[in-house]
């Protein structure tokens, strides 16, 4: 998901930011789901989401979890492989926060 509707795409284009680079993007195994989200305006701030999918099937329940997680250390590396992959500018670190 990236923000795409005129109204959502504004507020980067006055700061001169790529708004695909924000959104979510994220991973699914058989056990967890993990997101990165840098939101769907360039003033909120970014957030690791871990879900349990045996625990949380519905995914209703997410746990936040920082960048020095081992959890996130390991899916990070996943995550930007494949966004390199599909040349999609999503970024898996802000430097804005």
């Amino acid at each position: 998901m990236h923000p795409g509707m005129p109204e959502l795409i504004a507020p980067y284009r006055e700061r001169g930011l790529n708004s695909k680079a924000f959104g979510w993007r994220g991973l699914r195994t058989k056990s967890e789901t993990y997101v990165i989200n840098n939101g769907t305006h360039p003033d909120e701030p970014q957030l690791r989401l871990l879900y349990d999918l045996e625990n949380d099937p519905y995914q209703l329940n997410p746990i936040v979890i920082t960048q020095d997680n081992p959890i996130c250390k390991r899916y990070d590396q996943q995550l930007k492989a494949y966004l390199k992959l599909i040349k999609d500018p999503f970024m898996t670190e802000r430097n804005d926060q």
